[in-house]
Parts: C-alpha cells; sequence; structure tokens
C-alpha cells in the first residue's frame, strides 16, 4: 500500500510539472501549443526545399514528405530530451525544496513533454498533407517499432544529458559546447538523407551512429518497401549502460547541484 501511495505522489507531481513545463514554453506565446507545430513545419519545409534543389528523390518509396517528419521528429526528441534533461536542475531548483519531488520526476516530466509535443507535432503534419492528397498511401505498418524508436530516442537523449550534465559540474563550459555538437551532429544523423545514399563502407560507419538508426527505424516502420538498417541488439547494447550511468551520474551530482 506504502509502495501504491508513493507511486500516486510521484505519478501527480510529474504531472504537476508537465503542466508548468507546457505553460512555461507555450502559455505566453500568441499561437500557444500552435507555435510549435509552426516552428516543426518550418523545419521540415526547410530540409524540403534543400531535397528539392539537390534533385534528390524519395528512397526506397517512401514518400520524401514523411520520410522528412519522421526523422526530424527522432531527432528532435532525442535532442531536445538531452538539453531539457542536462538543464533541469538548474531550472528547476524551487520545485526541489518540496521533499516529494526529484530531479529525476524533473527530467521525466521535461521527456514527456517532449514527446508528446514532438508526436503531435508530427501526427498533424502527416496529417495535413495527406489530407491535401501528398500522402496518399501513407500509414503506420509496424507501431511497435515505432514506438520503440520514439522511446528509444527519449532514452538515448536523458542517458547523454545526465552524463554531460555530471561532467558540466568539472567542466563548466560543456553546457555551452553540447547544444554546439549537436547542431554538427544533426548532419550525421540521417534527417536529411538515407544510408542507402551512401557506399555500403561509408553507410556502415554512419551505422555506428545510434540516432541514425532510430531515424531509419522509425521509417522502417511507416513503410512496407523501407530496408531494415537498424540493429535492435546493438541499440540496446549501447542504450541499457548509457541509461544507467546516466542516472547514477545524476544521483552523484545531485548533492552538488542541490547546494
Amino acid at each position: 500500500m506504502k509502495n501504491a501511495a508513493a507511486l500516486t505522489v510521484q505519478c501527480r507531481s510529474i504531472y504537476a510539472l508537465m503542466l508548468f513545463e507546457i505553460q512555461t514554453l507555450y502559455g505566453d506565446a500568441r499561437l500557444g501549443y500552435i507555435w510549435a507545430i509552426v516552428k516543426t513545419a518550418f523545419g521540415v519545409t526547410a530540409l524540403l526545399v534543400l531535397r528539392i534543389v539537390s534533385h534528390a528523390r524519395a528512397p526506397h518509396g517512401i514518400s520524401v514528405i514523411a520520410f522528412l517528419i519522421l526523422g526530424f521528429m527522432i531527432w528532435q526528441i532525442f535532442s531536445q530530451t538531452a538539453v531539457k534533461s542536462m538543464n533541469a536542475i538548474k531550472a528547476n531548483k524551487n520545485f526541489l525544496t518540496f521533499p516529494q519531488i526529484s530531479p529525476l520526476d524533473i527530467i521525466i516530466a521535461r521527456t514527456l513533454v517532449i514527446i508528446a509535443t514532438e508526436v503531435v507535432c508530427a501526427a498533424v503534419l502527416l496529417g495535413i498533407f495527406y489530407l491535401v492528397g501528398f500522402l496518399p498511401e501513407f500509414a503506420i505498418n509496424n507501431i511497435l517499432v515505432m514506438l520503440a524508436s520514439i522511446f528509444g530516442s527519449a532514452c538515448f537523449g536523458i542517458g547523454f544529458g545526465c552524463i554531460c550534465l555530471a561532467f558540466s559540474r568539472f567542466i563548466p563550459a560543456i553546457i555551452q559546447i553540447v547544444p554546439l555538437f549537436l547542431r554538427f551532429a544533426f548532419f550525421a544523423s540521417g534527417i536529411f538523407f538515407s544510408v542507402s545514399a551512401f557506399s555500403h563502407k561509408f553507410g556502415s560507419w554512419l551505422l555506428y551512429n545510434p540516432i541514425m538508426q532510430l531515424v531509419e527505424m522509425s521509417r522502417y516502420a511507416a513503410s512496407n518497401s523501407y530496408p531494415k538498417y537498424f540493429d535492435a541488439e546493438y541499440l540496446c547494447m549501447l542504450l541499457l549502460p548509457l541509461i544507467t550511468l546516466g542516472l547514477l551520474f545524476e544521483r552523484y551530482i545531485r548533492k552538488y547541484e542541490l547546494r
């Protein structure tokens, strides 16, 4: 009974933190939550223009629009989760005065908001393009694989962000370096291209990037003709140690950040 009561309190705390996060991000904007969809639409449009200018074709039968939206969604979940996890404690120290709230609750709340936001944005954009006839045959063919790609990108973001948070205690510049690193990593994570666009040798090197594999996993889930470029065993071998180290480091650094 005590465990159930504690779980109920934690869930309520996370829900309250999610509402606060949404209010902080979108409450003061005139467009509110719609602004998140608008920003995603601008990002996808920029990538679409680049593909049109470069005369790139849709790989393996999947629509170019779906190809870009799914890749952008997975990348955003990973990168935003990493950055938000890295800044979770400093940005929410006031909440940590309440004994019911822990830093991990804040990280989970922020991650859930990011996942919900990016999934809703992707769904709305795909729905709009479907209704206007640009995605006549689009469908999620494997919902479990799609959910695995979303969940995996969030977990990689939490693990990576928490590890960077711990190291920033000793090297403060990491807080500024990581966003810059992510901007470069964006171009090596398959959002704009498929691994099949390169030779087998170079493409195999790109697939050492787990985010590249997660991006390709989301596209595989949305197309019967898309090849399986991801390796679930490889992703698990990376994810489990990363999330474990991230949570351990977060626990270690917590006592320093809360002073």
